[in-house]
C-alpha cells in the first residue's frame, strides 16, 4: 500500500505522527458542524479577520478558499510537514479533501490514504475506494496501485482480481514500476492456470507435441503419469506413448466413430489396468458418445491421466 504525501514530482516521507502536543482535532470529514453552526463575521466588522498564518500561507489559504486545488494541496502539505504552522494531521486531511473537491488527483490520493490508515480522520477503508478511483483517473499512479492491492486482497472491498489487474495495469501505464511487476505476476499465474485448464490435466509432468503409435496420430499430448502406479517405472520412462498405445489398440473403433474424419479432444484417467474416467470435447454429440465408449473400453498399462487430440477416421 503506497503511503506518501506527494509534492510536485517528489515525495515526502511516510505519514508522520503529529507533534507531542497536537492541536484540537477537526470534526470528521463526513460530519456537519453541530446544530448546523457556522462562523460568521459580525456586522460591525468592516474588514474581514486577518489570517494568523504567515503571509505566504495566508495567500495559499485565500486561494484555497477560492477553490484553487493546488493552493489547498500546498497548504495541506505545510500542515503535514509543520512548515510555517504547527503540524496538524486533521487540518492537513481537511485541506487535501478541499484539493480533491477542486479536482486535484494527489489530494484525492492523500485523503484516501488517510481514510485507509485512519490518520487525521477515523479509519474507513470502503470510503477510500471512490477517492482512490478519482485519483487514479486523474493520473495518480499510487492511487491505482492502492486500488489494485485492495481488490486483490479483498481489503475494504469485495475481492475482484479482474479489477485488481485493471488498476495495476493503469498504474503501470502511468509509470509505476511496482504496478508493472504485479501485472506480470498476475498474467504469469493466469497463463499457468490456463495451460492446465486447456489440457484438462492438472500438474501434468509430461507433454509432447504429437506422436503416432500403431497408426493412431495424437496431438498436443499432456500427461500426469504416476511412476508408482500400475505402470511402475515403465510408465514413467515410456511416457505418453504408453497411454496412447492403449488407445491405438482401439484405432479401428475410433475411426468408425467418425468415418468422415474428426479430431476429438479426449481427457482420460486410468488406474489398475482400467480407464476410469473419460471426457470428450470438440466434436458432435454422436461422435462424442462413440469416442467416450471406445476410450472407456481401453486397457490401461499405467496409472495417471492424459489429454490429447486424437485424429480419427479419414480426415478431409
Amino acid at each position: 500500500m503506497k503511503h506518501t504525501y506527494v509534492v510536485g514530482l517528489g515525495s515526502i516521507a511516510l505519514l508522520a505522527a503529529c507533534s507531542s502536543t497536537p492541536p484540537p482535532e477537526s470534526p470528521p470529514l463526513d460530519q456537519e458542524p453541530p446544530n448546523g453552526a457556522v462562523t460568521v463575521t459580525p456586522e460591525s466588522t468592516s474588514e474581514p479577520p486577518k489570517s494568523s498564518l504567515p503571509p505566504e500561507l495566508a495567500k495559499l489559504e485565500k486561494s484555497c478558499n477560492e477553490r484553487n486545488g493546488d493552493a489547498c494541496f500546498a497548504l495541506g502539505v505545510a500542515y503535514y510537514k509543520g512548515e510555517g504552522v504547527e503540524k496538524d494531521m486533521p487540518a492537513c486531511v481537511a485541506l487535501m479533501r478541499k484539493a480533491c473537491d477542486a479536482g486535484h488527483a494527489e489530494g484525492c490520493f492523500n485523503v484516501g490514504t488517510a481514510l485507509f490508515h485512519g490518520e487525521g480522520v477515523a479509519a474507513n477503508k470502503p470510503a477510500s475506494i471512490p477517492l482512490f478511483e478519482a485519483a487514479c483517473k486523474g493520473g495518480s499512479d499510487g492511487a491505482c496501485f492502492n486500488l489494485g492491492v485492495m481488490y486483490a486482497k479483498g481489503d475494504g472491498v469485495e475481492k475482484d482480481m479482474a479489477k485488481a489487474r485493471a488498476n495495476f495495469e493503469q498504474g503501470c501505464r502511468l509509470g509505476d514500476s511496482e504496478s508493472c511487476d504485479v501485472v506480470k505476476e498476475i498474467d504469469g499465474a493466469a497463463a499457468k492456470a490456463s495451460g492446465s485448464a486447456s489440457t484438462g490435466v492438472a500438474n501434468a509432468n509430461i507433454s509432447v507435441g504429437s506422436m503416432t503409435v500403431d497408426g493412431l496420430l495424437a496431438k498436443d499430448i499432456s500427461c500426469r503419469l504416476d511412476s508408482g502406479g500400475g505402470g511402475g517405472l515403465l510408465g514413467a520412462f515410456m511416457g505418453p506413448g504408453v497411454a496412447i498405445g492403449s488407445l491405438a489398440k482401439k484405432k479401428a473403433q475410433l475411426d468408425a466413430c467418425a468415418p468422415g474424419g474428426a479430431e476429438p479432444r479426449v481427457t482420460w484417467s486410468f488406474a489398475g489396468g482400467r480407464t476410469t474416467k473419460v471426457s470428450v470435447d470438440g466434436v458432435p454429440d454422436k461422435v462424442k458418445g462413440c469416442v467416450e465408449k471406445v476410450v472407456k473400453s481401453a486397457v490401461a498399462t499405467a496409472d495417471g491421466e492424459c489429454a490429447a487430440t486424437l485424429v480419427a477416421g479419414k480426415k478431409k
